[in-house]
């Protein structure tokens, strides 16, 4: 499944870290901050590459969370028959 991230924020935390919040197909649940270091956001290369990174690690947390519900949903109902 094709996902989109996008960042939706980003902020100072101090002089050397800066953080950015990507989310994933416009859904605040798969929300996730990825913090950088001064250099990395200010250098446009080396942010492009630690985004992007970031943002495939939770394009696919919320496609691996997407099949988790399914399985969760397959899974109602089963039931074992267990000997004590």
């Amino acid at each position: 499944m094709k996902h989109t991230a996008e960042v939706v924020e980003y902020k100072k935390l101090s002089n050397g870290q800066f953080s950015v919040l990507i989310r994933c197909c416009a859904n605040p649940s798969t929300d996730s901050w990825h913090t950088m270091a001064a250099e990395v956001l200010a250098d446009k290369k080396k942010r492009k590459e630690s985004i992007s990174s970031a943002m495939l690690r939770v394009a696919k947390q919320h496609e691996d969370a997407m099949k988790a519900s399914e399985a969760g949903v397959e899974m109602m109902g089963e039931s074992k028959e267990v000997d004590i």
